[in-house]
């Protein structure tokens, strides 16, 4: 089978990439890859594990293909017994995740498919509210099962069925996880349907051909033959025994690794619009595995839809496309950097099935380009440190002591903000337009801005949110970026903390109108997420990031609209500032 085809012009970074690509081919990292050597990384923590626990993901194309009987055995099943609401619980859900394939491959007929993915209490509310319990199959989807995110909504659910006194409720159950994993033993005491089972280590980052993503893309009803195929083509194009002149993953990673050595340490990343998530889960990729120890790649990703991002002179421009689909932007962007010099990497699928494969190349890419970084591509410390902050913020609230209190620099038309460490000291506090434009104005010309948004990830807000991003980057002239929250502190989080000082952060969180308790946890999900902001900011504040904490005291609607009335004021003073 063929693989999706790749072209790398170099440009302004020839000579840098010759070297790279010299230097992965002189240490024989495909060779060395394929043979598990953790010595490719950096003494670590995890070293004593990276033999037998990480390097799981890399002979998945190959080994999955006994399992395909498995699967669409299940997906049949589902079918047969009418379970027909798919909600996904778990948060790093690899390719074949709802939002991704939609726009690829069409839904099934009779079929509806949900991922909750947010502790949002409006978002839970809304799956809640639109599923039919006895027609709904929970996939409860972590490495460990440990996540408090994918526990608390297994909790809930489980409650919900019970209270609608729907018959045997494991049966609307299915667990994905490690064997032996907490999820492993929780699905036997409580009945799950079904275990699917993965080998030890693997993360959602690298999962693409495991059962993470292949017990959905079954019940989804994708070609599981031809998309596994796909992969396995690619496994082999990847491996030592390809020569290194056709391996496009060493191509690629050699063209990266040029980039951050010689100041290009970003990508623009645009897919056509049948595969434009494939451009958010590359994203999520290459962030969380090289934004470590103050360096890292910084990836924008986005639909090519008219809008390139600011800074792209600094960036290498990747394009991926779906053959026969057209792109006249794409066109555009690619002619821009061969015009300019600007490297570009173009890759076009065949097909919606070569998704995976072009996944997996780009999984094998950024292992080897982490090497040439000297960073360890598995490991996410100043994730944890946010994960760790939140649990004691929970301990505090499970033990009746409460959030803790804060006094807030400025509250003003129903906006509070919270400013601590070096950006107390950067700020206006005489009103929130002068707090906002002194934060606006202390952004460099390499600087990037991420709103990191504790409100609910629906359209409507996404949508006013994405709107705020472009108003921002025009007036600015750099990159905002929208994260979610919770969703980004398991993928662009570790970059946030970890990666280049080049990054100011403005989290949003709100009231909730109406919360929702999670049974037997002892606080809600409305006190949950806000545990999880303010342990995020709390590791921010650690590595000294420049952050601003805005609170919405009359909700996520009514906060956002005021405050984009306050950024344009904030706005109007920064460009008369720059004339």
């Amino acid at each position: 089978m063929a693989i999706p085809a790749q072209t790398i012009a170099p440009g302004m970074l020839d000579s840098a990439f010759r070297r790279e690509f010299d230097a992965l081919v002189a240490d024989g990292v495909p060779s060395r890859l394929w043979a598990k050597d953790s010595s490719l990384w950096p003494e670590t923590r995890q070293k004593k594990l990276l033999a037998e626990s990480v390097f799981g993901w890399l002979d998945l194309p190959v080994r999955m293909k006994t399992k395909l009987t498995e699967l669409t055995t299940f997906a049949a099943e589902i079918e047969r017994d009418g379970l027909c609401d798919i909600v996904n619980l778990g948060f790093s859900i690899p390719l074949a995740a709802p939002e991704v394939v939609a726009k690829a491959f069409p839904i099934p007929a009779g079929r509806r498919f949900f991922a909750l993915d947010s502790t949002d209490p409006a978002c839970v509310r809304a799956v809640d509210e639109t599923i039919d319990l006895r027609k709904a199959l929970f996939l409860v989807a972590g490495s460990s099962g440990k996540s408090i995110e994918t526990h608390i909504h297994f909790l809930y659910f489980l409650d919900r069925l019970k209270t609608a006194r729907v018959p045997n409720p494991g049966e609307h159950f299915a667990a994905i996880a490690e064997e032996g994993s907490y999820l492993d033993v929780l699905a036997g005491a409580y009945g799950f349907r079904k275990r699917f089972l993965d080998p030890h280590g693997l993360g959602g980052r690298y999962a693409v051909f495991s059962h993470f993503a292949l017990v959905r893309a079954a019940l989804w009803g994708l070609d599981l033959e031809g998309f596994v195929a796909a992969g396995e083509a690619m496994h082999r194009a990847c491996g030592p025994g390809s020569p290194p002149e056709r391996n496009p993953a060493l191509a690629l990673a050699a063209l990266l690794a040029a980039g951050c050595n010689e100041g290009v340490g970003r990508l623009t990343l645009l897919s056509s619009s049948r595969i434009a998530c494939l451009s958010d889960r590359i994203e999520q990729l290459i962030a969380a595995s090289t934004g470590k120890q103050g360096r890292g790649i910084l990836p924008d990703a986005g639909e090519a839809d008219g809008e390139l991002f600011p800074a792209a002179t600094g960036a290498i421009t990747v394009l991926l496309r779906l053959a026969g689909e057209e792109a006249p932007e794409m066109d555009r962007a690619a002619a821009q950097a061969k015009d300019s010099g600007r490297p570009l990497v173009e890759s076009v699928l065949d097909s919606p099935l070569e998704l995976g494969a072009e996944f997996f190349k780009w999984e094998v890419a950024t292992v080897m380009v982490s090497m040439l970084l000297e960073v360890n591509p598995f490991e996410e410390p100043e994730a944890r440190e946010s994960e760790a902050r939140t649990v004691q913020l929970l301990e505090g609230l499970q033990g009746k002591g409460g959030m803790p209190s804060a006094t807030p620099r400025i509250s003003e038309a129903g906006i509070e903000l919270y400013a601590e460490g070096p950006t107390r000291h950067e700020i206006s506090t005489l009103n929130l337009a002068d707090a906002l434009q002194t934060f606006f104005e202390a952004c460099r010309d390499e600087d990037y801005l991420a709103l990191l948004a504790f409100l609910p990830s629906n359209s409507n807000m996404g949508a006013k949110l994405h709107s705020l991003r472009k108003h921002l980057a025009r007036d600015l002239g750099i990159t905002v970026r929208v994260s979610f929250g919770p969703r980004y502190l398991s993928s662009l989080g570790q970059l946030y903390k970890g990666g280049p000082a080049i990054g100011r952060f403005l989290m949003l969180t709100a009231a909730h109108a109406e919360d929702i308790p999670i049974p037997g946890a002892g606080y809600t999900f409305g006190q949950f997420q806000m545990a999880q902001a303010l342990g995020d900011l709390a590791a921010l504040g650690k590595h000294e990031k420049p952050v601003l904490r805005l609170h919405f005291l009359e909700g996520a609607e009514q906060g956002l609209a005021q405050l984009e009335r306050v950024v344009e004021r904030a706005l109007a003073h920064v460009r008369r500032a720059r004339r």
